[in-house]
């Protein structure tokens, strides 16, 4: 038996317990419905509105507990600084001057490595439309985000 089930028992303040807890979930919820839709948008933006997703996108995470603490947990020993010149540098062998962006296999890894390029963008530390004609350059084809 769930110490909340006896309050339900004992008193009229374990309903509120249970009531509360359930509003605490619906609102988690509502908070990772309302951060895949920031995904979404980012992901079908237009480059002249990206900046805007992004920080949009971010204030999901900052609003919503459960994120924010999914987010500090998954970035808390992650070596950005390493994963940058790891993944963003990488030159397949044989290439010459032909670089292209990997992922991490991690998923963990990979969410961090994102969130932290997402930061980078919001806080202008790396600017979106370099990052972009990066993308280009080595990618060609890419068009979107």
């Amino acid at each position: 038996m769930k110490i909340c089930d006896i309050m339900i028992i004992d008193s009229g303040k374990g309903i509120k317990c249970a009531r509360k807890k359930e509003f605490n979930m619906d609102l988690e919820r509502q908070q990772i419905d309302v951060f895949l839709e920031k995904c979404d948008d980012v992901m079908r933006s237009k480059f002249i509105i990206a900046d805007t997703k992004i920080s949009e996108l971010l204030k999901s995470i900052a609003t919503s507990d459960l994120l924010y603490a999914f987010f500090r947990e998954i970035t808390k020993d992650f070596d950005y600084a390493a994963a940058q010149r790891k993944y963003m540098n990488y030159a397949p062998e044989g290439s010459v001057n032909k670089r292209k962006l990997l992922f991490p296999a991690d998923p963990a890894e990979k969410l961090a490595f994102i969130f932290c390029l997402l930061v980078d963008f919001d806080n202008k530390t790396f600017d979106l439309g370099e990052f972009l004609q990066f993308l280009r350059l080595f990618q060609p084809g890419r068009q979107t985000l």
